[in-house]
């Protein structure tokens, strides 16, 4: 379906560009793409979509979201027997966890020269406060 490929396409863009029009298009698709696989009760093509859903999520930086996107995408081909479906949206959580597993450990890397900016920002501002607050005193006498 032209959609799919469309939607695609654009969250390729928005992950460049991260523009507003290209989330706006990108949700009319979805919304198009939801109101089709309603109305012919297509499976495959739903499970489609909440795979490029879950894309979206991770783009948009909510890889929880994402996940369970996936997970229910996985409830239905499960109920549908649809194993070669279940293969590939189980490889897409397999590679959004994988992210998890790698933004934490930055996150955890970062830490300590987080911890040292944060720190020495902060002792900056309270001297800027003290010294704000001594002139003022001095002033005021």
């Amino acid at each position: 379906m032209a959609y799919i490929y469309l939607i695609d396409v654009l969250l390729t863009e928005l992950q460049v560009f991260k523009e507003r029009e290209i989330i706006e298009e990108i949700d009319i698709l979805f919304d198009k793409l939801n109101s089709i696989t309603e109305s012919q009760n297509n499976i495959a093509l739903r499970v489609n979509v909440m795979a490029l859903q879950a894309q979206y999520q991770v783009i948009s930086g909510d890889l929880k979201n994402s996940i369970e996107i996936l997970n229910h995408a996985i409830e239905i081909v499960e109920l549908n027997k649809m194993y070669k479906l279940k293969e590939f949206i189980e490889n897409e959580k397999t590679q959004i966890s994988d992210q998890m597993i790698q933004m934490k450990q930055r996150l955890k890397d970062a830490e300590p020269v987080l911890e040292e900016l944060i720190g020495d920002t902060l002792k900056n501002y309270i001297k800027n406060v003290r010294d704000m607050v001594e002139t003022a005193n001095v002033e005021a006498d």
